[in-house]
């Protein structure tokens, strides 16, 4: 996922560098990495395939209507990215609850504790935000661009926490201490 969202923001940057929009590819990259969140859950929930399958659609479902609202892809579809981080934070919290549940040492010292809470940081950091985005670029750029680096600043803190969380799987040899 790492890799994945470093081209991610090399494309972006790209993009917007040479005058194309860069929208469609974050919204594209937001919808795989919702599934992929969501694929992670599964395997610390497993019991919760079914809801996990339908949080998804229905993510997938809010693209779907605030694109058919939006009818262009030249902007974030806020709205859809909203449902999505509302969803990961339900489940990255129900995951961080069955891990503290399960676990037979600390829970800082679980590779998922740091996945999952990083993540949940992210979305959280990222719904304020995106919830005052088009009102905001409507009537001042310059502060929304600014106020973008919200954004910047709790994906980099997620990426911290995910390159932690490697790091202590790879010392310990595994990601879970139940397998």
């Amino acid at each position: 996922m790492l890799f994945a969202a470093l081209t991610v923001e090399i494309a972006g940057q790209a993009l917007r560098l040479t005058g194309h929009f860069n929208a469609p590819i974050y919204n594209l990259f937001t919808m795989i990495e919702f599934a992929l969140v969501l694929r992670i859950v599964g395997m610390v929930r497993p019991q919760d395939a079914w809801w996990l399958t339908a949080s998804l659609l229905f993510g997938a479902g809010m693209m779907v209507v605030n694109f058919v609202q939006q009818g262009h892809l030249e902007f974030f579809l806020v709205h859809g990215i909203i449902a999505q981080s509302a969803l990961a934070i339900i489940w990255c919290s129900l995951a961080l609850w069955t891990l503290a549940q399960r676990t037979s040492r600390p829970i800082w010292k679980e590779p998922l504790f740091w996945f999952f809470m990083g993540t949940l940081l992210y979305f959280a950091g990222i719904i304020p935000y995106l919830g005052f985005l088009v009102p905001l670029y409507e009537h001042d750029q310059p502060l929304s661009r600014l106020l973008y680096r919200i954004i910047t600043v709790v994906a980099i803190t997620r990426y911290l926490f995910t390159a932690w969380a490697c790091h202590l799987a790879q010392t310990q040899g595994s990601w879970d201490d139940e397998r």
